[in-house]
């Protein structure tokens, strides 16, 4: 017994493996509480908020001057948490500033909104591909803390890049064409480009799924999974079908968005065209 609690039930309730609980009492020393089994356990870091709780408890019953709970354990939880609590602040962050930036480079105030969509549909299908394989296949008790983390950070930034390149090369070809053309030429134009770097990406994070531990595994089948659904589903199939279908409102509020007999670009006009306009009082 401990400040009144039986140490070796402690442990066997909580399941504590590789944890060190250490309790400073200010006219006792030190008592340190150690199982070295060398190895970590979920479960084990699942305990550590519970661990903790009675730990408090008895060190301010006891009128202790420090205490904590110090591991492999705790440390793996705390940076769990960590982890979990950056991603919810951050992932607000970069879709305010990516969606700023589409807005900016492609002058709407409509197509920021599904191409955002379109990466984060690629990251959580992604993401939902790695736990069926490491939860429901393999067996494991959960994914590493840092693969949603790691592999929004990836996927989005590799998700904007092929988003500026593929919407303003349709966006040029709108102003020489309907917007059916302009879509068909601005896919033969960049399909090969993005096909080719996304085939070389996913292949080079797909070598990751056969060497290493089980955390790199699991980052190397996400982030790979994630760029070739974006390479041949998303950028391929997707976003081409939601330009088709919003038509002229890809671009509003910019002049592309107004109707083609009423509007002449004047980034492609010529000058005797804009005397025309400009005559007619359009």
């Amino acid at each position: 017994m401990f400040l009144g609690i039986d140490l070796t039930q402690f442990v066997a309730t909580y399941g504590v493996w590789a944890v060190t609980l250490v309790v400073a009492i200010e006219s006792m020393g030190v008592v340190v509480l150690r199982r070295n089994e060398g190895r970590w356990e979920r479960e084990a870091a699942q305990a550590i908020p519970a661990v903790r709780q009675t730990l408090t408890r008895a060190a301010a019953d006891s009128g202790a001057v420090a205490s904590g709970v110090a591991g492999q354990a705790a440390g793996s939880y705390d940076l769990s948490a960590t982890s979990n609590s950056d991603i919810v602040r951050i992932v607000p962050v970069v879709f305010l500033v990516i969606g700023i930036l589409l807005a900016l480079v492609l002058r709407s105030l409509i197509a920021p909104w599904y191409l955002i969509a379109s990466v984060g549909l690629s990251y959580l299908a992604a993401l939902g591909l790695a736990v069926i394989v490491f939860m429901g296949i393999e067996g494991n008790a959960g994914v590493s803390f840092v693969l949603p983390f790691v592999m929004f950070v990836f996927l989005m930034a590799l998700g904007s890049d092929y988003n500026v390149l593929v919407m303003t090369r349709i966006r040029e070809e709108a102003h020489a064409g309907s917007l059916v053309e302009a879509v068909t030429r601005a896919i033969n134009a960049t399909g090969g480009t993005v096909t080719a770097a996304g085939l070389i990406l996913g292949g080079s994070f797909a070598v990751l799924t056969v060497t290493g531990g089980d955390q790199i595994q699991q980052i190397g089948l996400g982030i790979a999974a994630g760029i070739l659904m974006d390479t041949f589903l998303i950028r391929t199939l997707l976003i081409p079908a939601t330009v088709g279908l919003l038509g002229r409102w890809n671009w509003w509020p910019s002049a592309l968005a107004r109707p083609a007999d009423h509007h002449v670009s004047t980034e492609c006009a010529q000058p005797d065209e804009l005397q025309a306009v400009a005559a007619s009082g359009v």
